[in-house]
């Protein structure tokens, strides 16, 4: 279950930022008119290696704090270990108060990571919107 977890956090956490880097590609490319040989140079090279660290830094913590739980009725992954919540719903004294503090701050950054991303996202395709407007008059 930690490795399904791991991988599928890393994926989700990758793919989430290499679209935020290819819509920073297309903003070099289009919006800042840059040439190709100087966006292979300078930015691609930094363009391949945030998504990976973003993936690694996503996915490496939960697992040093066995935040993937077998959630016990399927296949899959949880952050809640077995038994820490009850029928009702309510936190029982199986659970362990620091995986839940690692819980919340892994939840605190993962919303970060995606806010930042869809902040990169939404100014790229402005910057790309206004050059197109200013090239078409």
């Amino acid at each position: 279950c930690a490795v399904q977890g791991f991988f599928f956090t890393f994926g989700i956490y990758a793919m989430y930022s290499y679209n935020a880097m290819l819509c920073i590609y297309y903003t070099c490319a289009i919006a800042l008119k840059m040439k190709e040989r100087n966006i292979c140079r300078l930015v691609e090279p930094t363009l391949h290696l945030i998504p990976l660290a973003v993936g690694i830094a996503a996915a490496v913590p939960a697992l040093f704090y066995n935040l993937y739980n077998p959630p016990g009725w399927e296949s899959w992954c949880t952050s809640t270990a077995l038994g820490c919540i009850g029928d009702d719903g309510i936190l029982s004294e199986n659970c362990v108060p620091v995986e839940l503090r690692a819980f919340q701050i892994v939840l605190d950054l993962s919303l970060a990571f995606m806010g930042f991303f869809f902040f990169v996202v939404i100014t790229a395709l402005i910057m790309i919107c206004v050059r197109v407007v200013k090239v078409s008059r």
